[in-house]
C-alpha cells in the first residue's frame, strides 16, 4: 500500500525518485507523458491507475514510477511496517487479507471509472 498523504516523506527519497525518474525516462513517449502529467495534475488515485493499467497493458509508465518508489522506501527502516509485519496476528493477518481483497475489487473499479473519465481506457 501506497504511503498516505499526511505522512511526509524523506527529502532523501524525494531527491533520489526525482533523479532516478530523470535517469529512467529521459525521453519518454507523449502518451505515456500525458497519463503521468494528467495522475499528477488531476491528484489520481495512483494504486487505482497502476492497477487497471498493470492488469491491460503491464509495464506502464505509472508502473515503473512505483516500483522506483518502492525500491527507494522498502530499504529504509521508516518504512519498514508498510512492507513488513514483524509481529505474529493470525486473526489480524486473515481480517487484513479480507480487506486487502474487498480494497482490490474497489481499487480495480475506481481506476476503470478515471481512466474512462479522462479518455485513456
Amino acid at each position: 500500500m501506497i504511503p498516505r498523504r499526511q505522512e511526509s516523506a524523506d527529502q532523501e527519497v524525494i531527491d533520489r525518485y526525482i533523479a532516478a525518474n530523470r535517469h529512467c525516462f529521459p525521453d519518454i513517449d507523449a502518451r505515456s507523458k500525458r497519463l503521468a502529467d494528467l495522475v499528477v495534475s488531476e491528484r489520481l488515485d495512483v494504486e487505482a491507475v497502476e492497477f487497471v493499467l498493470r492488469r491491460a497493458h503491464h509495464n506502464t509508465i505509472v508502473t515503473k514510477k512505483l516500483n522506483i518508489l518502492f525500491y527507494l522506501v522498502e530499504v529504509r527502516a521508516r518504512y519498514l511496517p508498510l512492507f513488513i509485519n514483524e509481529e505474529k496476528r493470525r486473526l489480524r493477518a486473515l481480517v487484513s487479507l479480507g480487506l486487502s481483497a474487498a480494497a482490490a475489487v474497489y481499487k480495480l473499479a475506481k481506476g476503470k471509472y478515471l481512466l474512462r473519465k479522462h479518455g485513456l481506457l
